[in-house]
């Protein structure tokens, strides 16, 4: 099976850095039909009552994304990575929104793969999200 890797850096060090050191290291399996799957999302399986944004087949293919109208059981935590075919899909003139015009044609073409995992998310966007994450950590 063919894998990527996306590593993360000590955050606000330079690259090449002395301090700079990679902290992790994770292999995403891309699978078999790699050359179809433009990208890939996170997904953390939703930890709060009502439905996720995410709905994801068993092998990890994104069904329906929607903030809207949530469904399903995950929530996506915010990273994508994308080939550079997706970027090109963005429109030059004009603004475009990510989520509403790019998603959804990944997503029809079978090309939107997620990473799905257990690691609770927290929406620190809201009281409730702050408090529940303050929760979660002390």
């Amino acid at each position: 099976m063919r894998t990527t890797q996306l590593a993360s850096r000590t955050p606000n060090r330079p690259k090449g850095s002395s301090s700079g050191k990679m902290t992790g290291l994770l292999r995403i399996p891309l699978g078999a039909k790699a050359e179809g799957e433009l990208a890939l999302m996170t997904a953390s399986r939703k930890t709060s009552p009502g439905p996720g944004n995410v709905l994801l087949s068993g092998d990890g293919l994104v069904l329906a994304y929607s903030k809207p109208r949530p469904s399903g059981e995950h929530v996506d935590a915010g990273v994508i990575a994308v080939r550079k075919q997706v970027v090109e899909l963005i429109p030059p003139d004009r603004s475009c929104s990510f989520e509403e015009e790019i998603l959804p044609k990944l997503i029809e073409k079978s090309a939107l793969k997620a990473f799905a995992t257990d690691v609770p998310f927290f929406d620190m966007g809201t009281p409730a999200g702050l408090a529940a994450l303050q929760a979660h950590l002390a």
